[in-house]
């Protein structure tokens, strides 16, 4: 019996041996240190009719307008694998007449490696799409129907010279002082807009998290409203309404017209009248 809790002893210790020379060779090369950066700027010409798209798969994007005649953007490469690392981010340009697309590309495997853009934009230039995998996303003041789409992340817009359609999968949506909105649409996270005009029928919907929307009276449309985890408010001098229950409300917005339609399983829905 001795010699049998010997074996098992030894055998014991192998294992554990093992497992930590096998573990750190598995995890020697994912080893991270300090973050380093490296800057880049740069800025192109605009003209009256530009349109900017931005693509990136790491990091944050901001955008906003001001008074300058060419865009500006000023980049943040950061990493927590030294700078060799560094050059594994990409940024790319081209410009074909009228249109201008910023790109970030990764070499693989992307380990603790981003690329974070702050850009300047004129008042004249149509910003058509902002697109990330990984990071937020805040726009603001400027011009043109926008496609705002990140994956792990929030999203702001605000004083938008055009319609807004944002979604998301983890993180929040906050739209103020548009022109419109079309759909907005995440998963983990709540949602507020002020729908001060729709041309289509939009959703509005989220899995978890609540909905504050605030809407034009002067909008004609009808709203469909539905929760399951939470309760449902609304201004009844804004809307009509048709049909009710605790977790469920049916109306109209003046006249009727294109559908609102407002949805989350997690969280409270509230509908207010937009002061404007």
């Amino acid at each position: 019996m001795r010699g049998l809790n010997l074996k098992i002893k030894l055998i014991t210790v192998l294992i554990i041996l093992f497992v930590i020379v096998f573990s750190g060779c598995i995890n020697f090369s994912e080893k991270s240190g300090p973050e380093v950066r490296e800057y880049f700027e740069n800025e192109y010409i605009a003209e009256n009719d530009t349109i900017l798209r931005i693509t990136t798969t790491n990091g944050a994007i901001s955008v906003i307008s001001w008074d300058g005649e060419n865009i500006t953007m000023n980049a943040t490469k950061r990493s927590r694998h030294g700078y060799d690392d560094l050059d594994k981010a990409k940024i790319i340009v081209t410009e074909d007449n009228n249109e201008i697309n910023i790109e970030i590309q990764h070499d693989q495997p992307i380990r603790n490696r981003a690329v974070d853009l702050d850009i300047k934009i004129p008042k004249n230039v149509t910003l058509q799409s902002v697109t990330s995998t990984n990071g937020p996303i805040e726009i603001t003041n400027t011009k043109g129907d926008s496609v705002l789409t990140t994956t792990n992340g929030p999203i702001i817009a605000e004083g938008i010279d055009g319609y807004v359609k944002a979604s998301s999968t983890n993180g929040g949506i906050d739209i103020k002082s548009t022109t419109g909105v079309d759909n907005l649409i995440t998963t983990n996270g709540g949602i507020s807009a002020e729908i001060f005009d729709i041309i289509n029928d939009i959703n509005i919907h989220t899995t978890n998290g609540g909905i504050t929307v605030y809407i034009n009276s002067t909008i004609n449309a009808s709203i469909e409203i539905s929760t399951i985890n939470g309760d449902i408010f609304v201004d009844t001098s804004l809307i009509s309404v048709t049909q009710e229950s605790s977790k469920y409300l049916k109306g109209t917005i003046g006249s009727g017209g294109f559908k609102i339609d407002i949805q989350t399983t997690n969280g409270g829905i509230k509908v207010y009248k937009l002061v404007v």
